[in-house]
Formats: structure tokens, C-alpha cells, sequence
């Protein structure tokens, strides 16, 4: 873990650079027409002019919070969407975290909305999303749930989110966990309502991932150890 950039912006040697050139030349295109929040409890009409017509790398991170600030329509625009993911993608890269919470950064992004996107924009989508899951450097205080729930709310479908993480190589699978260990079964207060809670915590195939990693030979004994505390705090009593 480490402190976000504070301008949320990412170096040309970040591990993610690649991905993120990508994805601002995929979302690429004519201005949109409005940023569909309110100008009245918000964001400026002169501000949203402003980060309507600059080119998305160019938006500031102060102009990130004001815009999260301001009141959206109902159903956020696809093409004030278009305009601002590859925005939001360099920033969940650098780092960056929702002010009032994690899991709340992609939520007006329709991301998950493959009908809105071309072949090019999904797939750029999806591999950001796999990368965030398995190798973004987390900000401080965010744990697995909190990921699950920040693309859940982009509209990701949990399943898909759950084998992933169950698909993560040994000492990764740990690391993440280990991440959180002290808030394994948090609920985050942004959950869908209705929704099931994630339930990989409780599987068998997360404990023979445990299992596989406390057996192992090969990985570091820090790797091992932490995989062995994991699966006692998973025994420990406490809410399902």
C-alpha cells in the first residue's frame, strides 16, 4: 500500500502506463454535451464546460472531487461516461480513493454496460479490471469487499468478480486477503441492496488455495504464515 499521487496521475514507468494509453485513446471523441450533474448544488456551468472540452488527461484531480461532489442525473450519460473513464481508470491506478467511500469511484461509469461500448473500450475495461483486482497497489483501509463492491457497482457481475479472485496465483490470493485481515467479513455500507453478500470466504476452494499455500515448499515462510493466520481468523467465530 502506498499514498495516492496527489494529482492522480500516473509516471510513464507505472505498471498500469500501458493500459492507460490504451485506454485514453479506446475512449476517445467529440466533447459530450453535458456532464449530466446539477449546476446548482455543484459543479459550475463554466466548470463542466471546462472539463467537457479539455481533453479527459488534462482533467484535474480537484475537478474529479468537485464532479463526485455534484449531485448526477438518475442515469448517468454514456457519453459523459465515455468522456471521464479513462480519467477515472488513471486515477484508480495512481491510487486514488472516493471521498466518501472506495467503493463509490466507479459508480456513475457505467463500465459494466457492454452495449454502450465498442469491442476496443471492452476490452480495455475488462483488462483494467482484472489488473485492479490482481495487482493495483490498493489505497490504505480498502480491502477485497471494497474492490468487489467498487466494480459490483459498475455493474460487474459478482460471480464472475468471485472466480476471479479464487483464480489468483497462491501468494497473490493471500496478499489481498492479508490486505484486509482484520476486516475479513465487513460488509461495505455501499452494498447493492438485495444483492447476496460475497461469498468466497466460505468456500472450499478458497480453503484449499490456504491449505495448498501452508503445504508449500517454494513460497516464502512470511507467505505461509500469513496464509495459516488467514485460515484461523476465516475459523474464528463471528458473523457469517
Amino acid at each position: 500500500m502506498t499514498e495516492p499521487a496527489q494529482d492522480w496521475k500516473i509516471a510513464a514507468d507505472h505498471p498500469a502506463a500501458g493500459l492507460v494509453t490504451e485506454a485514453y485513446r479506446a475512449f476517445a471523441g467529440p466533447p459530450p454535451e453535458t456532464l449530466a450533474v446539477c449546476t446548482c448544488c455543484g459543479l459550475s456551468e463554466a466548470a463542466q464546460r471546462n472539463m467537457r472540452i479539455k481533453p479527459a488527461q488534462a482533467i484535474t484531480r480537484a475537478e474529479i472531487e468537485d464532479w463526485f461532489a455534484s449531485a448526477a442525473d438518475a442515469t448517468y450519460l454514456a457519453d459523459a461516461a465515455r468522456h471521464l473513464l479513462p480519467r477515472l481508470i488513471e486515477a484508480l491506478a495512481a491510487g486514488a480513493c472516493h471521498p466518501t467511500a472506495p467503493e463509490l469511484f466507479l459508480e456513475r461509469s457505467r463500465a459494466a454496460e457492454h452495449a454502450l461500448w465498442t469491442p476496443a473500450q471492452r476490452q480495455v475495461l475488462d483488462r483494467f479490471q482484472r489488473w485492479y483486482l490482481a495487482r493495483a497497489d490498493w489505497p490504505d483501509g480498502v480491502q477485497l469487499n471494497s474492490v468487489l463492491c467498487l466494480f459490483v457497482l459498475a455493474g460487474w457481475p459478482l460471480d464472475e468478480l468471485e472466480a476471479q479472485v479464487l483464480t489468483l496465483p497462491d501468494a497473490d490470493i493471500v496478499a489481498r486477503l492479508w490486505q484486509g485481515k482484520d476486516r475479513l467479513r465487513d460488509h461495505p455500507a455501499f452494498w447493492p441492496k438485495g444483492m447476496r453478500p460475497p461469498s468466497y470466504l466460505d468456500t472450499q476452494a478458497l480453503r484449499d488455495r490456504l491449505y495448498a499455500v501452508i503445504l508449500s515448499e517454494t513460497l516464502p515462510e512470511t507467505v505461509i504464515q500469513q496464509a495459516l493466520e488467514l485460515d484461523e481468523r476465516l475459523d474464528a467465530p463471528g458473523p457469517r
